[in-house]
């Protein structure tokens, strides 16, 4: 993204002002942010020293910086000229500009700047991060009036699985991450997030979480590709922090291998963690799956109706309680065959990224018409989209989770 300013008028407080309010700095010129999904340019220019039309143009510099908080969506190039002295005409611009842009863009600028000053708070003020998950507006209810909820997974990295289609390391700049999350966060439709304790602190620090949904994800143990995957450690949050960080809930991860003495043990605790979470009436999401390792070693997971109608059957038995207990499954052929398996409530998660978008959100539409499926857990395919564009991928989703939401 590009934006560039210049101007003839006279007064080094005005440049100042205008450079503060659009780039961010106390210096005039021009500065740059890296955008995933597309480029925009931004240009700003007047030719008149009147105080008035400075005055008019400073709205819509204003205009233009708090729209440039969300993400440009389908807006390729907006350039602003003013060369009369009539300030209703600017302050036409200005309210012409505030209507397009609140359309149009949708995106919070994690910028350099902001991640300095994350890094400074963690050095410096650890106890902010309390501060701020104390402080955050959360949402009265998890789902919205039509049962409906969608959320953005992004609790891959902690795992180590980092990689998107051919980039083995697509999820491992933070910044670009953190980017892509706000852009997803901030579109019509989106309820919320699913992380681990340090995407939630980051995404808190921004204040990118308000009257958001927020589910702490729980055993990041199990390492993609490591000889005790299946032994999945609640090494994340654990309910008692899940409370007090005033999260919704705790997301679970049960891949189950009946050949593997390992599973016992991610059974075992995810049971308790079902029960711990219900004590204290916050949603227990599993996720589960039989598993089985393949000839090279590496885990897979059986996406066979019979195997995902099991692992349902598994996963619901867990805990004291399955009063606050949700399924996030797979979605696959048969789907009425697997949620006839189960009264709990459904979320489908995302899938592979590899496969084409059209044919996914076919088949998220599909699974979405069916009774007891409440709505998507997405990641990397809205995130990481082949095109870049996280925005339109976003949106795509949330119209087949809730048809009615408009911008």
């Amino acid at each position: 993204m590009v934006a560039a300013i210049s101007w003839l008028a006279s007064g080094s407080e005005l440049a100042a002002a205008i450079s503060w309010l659009v780039l961010g700095s106390e210096v005039g010129g021009a500065t740059s942010w890296r955008v995933p999904s597309s480029e925009v340019a931004v240009a700003i220019s007047w030719r008149d020293p009147g105080s008035e039309v400075a005055a008019a143009m400073l709205l819509c510099a204003s205009s233009i910086w708090l729209a440039a908080t969300r993400m440009p969506h389908k807006l390729s190039v907006l350039v602003v000229s003013c060369m009369s002295p009539s300030p209703k005409l600017c302050l036409g611009l200005d309210a012409l500009l505030c209507r397009v842009l609140q359309r149009s863009w949708r995106w919070f600028m994690v910028e350099v700047g902001e991640i300095r000053r994350l890094r400074r708070v963690r050095v410096a003020e650890p106890e902010a991060i309390a501060a701020a998950a104390s402080a955050r507006r959360r949402r009265g209810a998890l789902v919205d009036g039509g049962g409906r909820l969608m959320l953005i997974a992004a609790d891959h990295p902690a795992r180590g699985a980092l990689g998107v289609r051919d980039d083995p390391l697509a999820m491992g700049d933070r910044r670009e991450l953190l980017e892509r999350l706000v852009v997803a966060l901030g579109r019509p439709g989106v309820d919320g997030v699913l992380a681990t304790p340090d995407i939630v602190e980051d995404l808190l620090l921004l204040g990118a979480l308000e009257d958001r949904v927020v589910v702490g994800s729980m055993n990041r143990g199990g390492l993609a590709g490591s000889v005790s995957e299946l032994d999945d450690r609640f090494t994340a949050y654990d309910a008692a922090a899940i409370a007090s960080s005033g999260l919704d809930g705790g997301k679970m991860l049960l891949r189950i291998d009946l050949r593997d003495p390992d599973t016992v043990s991610t059974l075992e605790a995810c049971g308790r963690a079902v029960s711990e979470l219900a004590a204290r009436r916050l949603v227990a999401m599993i996720e589960p799956f039989m598993a089985t390792r393949a000839g090279d070693g590496r885990l897979r997971n059986d996406l066979s109706v019979a195997a995902v109608v099991r692992a349902c059957a598994i996963a619901a038995g867990l805990g004291s309680t399955s009063a606050y207990t949700w399924l996030k499954l797979p979605v696959v052929e048969e789907m009425e065959r697997v949620l006839a398996a189960t009264t709990l409530p459904v979320l489908l998660l995302g899938g592979d990224p590899d496969v084409a978008p059209e044919e996914t959100y076919a088949a998220w539409e599909k699974a979405l018409a069916l009774e007891g499926v409440h709505g998507l857990v997405v990641g990397r395919a809205l995130l990481y989209p082949p095109d870049g564009d996280v925005a339109a991928a976003v949106d795509t989703a949330a119209a087949l989770v809730k048809p009615g939401v408009r911008e």
